[in-house]
């Protein structure tokens, strides 16, 4: 049986400090339903910027705990973007595990592909995640090791390290 299900509305603005400066905007909806153990999120993201005009990305989230330490996670998208022809959609199965209440790991094979007018940019990957909570509330860490998978270099093998804070 399905208990409460919650939406949501949110919006952004701003500058992003870069050379040349960039302004956006974006308007967010999500709808939340929780099943008995599966908990689905759909959400739809129109974005603009000065240096990329209109985006909009829509995506389907289904979330199950695995035992009681983990959560799996499917993630499918479509992205439809003013300046690029045609559409992207992209796939991500994802498995995380909290390691406390201010860090956790996570595990994620993922696709991204243009579906229209043709593929040609392809690119897979997989990755694990470390995120953690570094100071107070508010800035969190990330290292990720991965490799990806590309369609315009025939696949080979493309080990990455990826460090962010926000």
């Amino acid at each position: 049986a399905m208990v409460q299900a919650y939406q949501q509305m949110a919006s952004d603005a701003g500058i992003k400090i870069s050379n040349p400066i960039e302004t956006f905007a974006k308007l967010r909806a999500r709808a939340t339903v929780p099943y008995e153990i599966w908990e689905a999120r759909y959400s739809d993201t129109l974005q603009w910027s000065s240096d990329d005009g209109v985006e909009n990305k829509t995506d389907m989230t289904w979330t199950r705990p695995v035992r009681e330490i983990y959560l799996f996670r499917s993630v499918s998208a479509v992205i439809w973007e003013e300046q690029v022809d045609g559409v992207t959609g992209r796939q991500s199965l994802q498995v995380l595990r909290n390691m406390s209440q201010h860090s956790y790991w996570r595990f994620l094979a993922r696709g991204n592909w243009p579906a229209m007018p043709d593929v040609e940019e392809a690119v897979y990957g997989l990755e694990a995640t470390f995120r953690r909570l570094l100071y107070s509330d508010w800035i969190y860490g990330e290292v990720t090791p991965g490799i990806e998978f590309l369609q315009e270099n025939d696949y080979a093998i493309n080990p990455f390290v990826e460090v962010m804070f926000d």
